[in-house]
């Protein structure tokens, strides 16, 4: 959810979010070369050990790339650029943390303060040679 600001005060605008379409490879999901301005979310013991690589996020209005309740997923060399809010956010509820999860070797471009937002518990968490 999104707060907005209108002339009768603060309004909460719901934000789309996507299942990207994915190969299999090695048997593990794999999401690559393709182009998002929606909000991906990835969730759900059938992502683990899954690929996100070599995508491009742009333009939207809160996170460019959720993840919840995964075993060691990889994010890399993906651009990330023009987010209203973080990038890359793990998500904070106490039974949907990630586990072992690595982003590495993205780029962040024109973001919030924070291009990646850890809460807890997402123990295992390696942020590696981003840019």
């Amino acid at each position: 959810m999104v707060l907005a600001w209108c002339l009768l005060g603060p309004v909460t605008v719901s934000v789309a979010a996507i299942v990207p379409e994915f190969t299999i490879e090695n048997g593990v999901r794999v999401v690559q070369g393709q182009q998002f301005t929606d909000t991906v979310r990835i969730s759900g013991a059938e992502w683990d050990g899954a690929i996100i690589r070599n995508n491009q996020f742009a333009g939207q209005i809160e996170h460019g790339l959720t993840l919840s309740d995964v075993k060691n997923l990889i994010v890399e060399d993906n651009s990330f650029t023009g987010m209203a809010r973080n990038a890359i956010k793990l998500e904070d509820v106490q039974t949907t943390g990630a586990l072992n999860v690595t982003i590495a070797d993205n780029r962040f471009e024109d973001i919030a303060p924070t291009p990646i937002l850890v809460g807890a518990p997402n123990p295992g968490v390696r942020i590696l040679r981003n840019q």
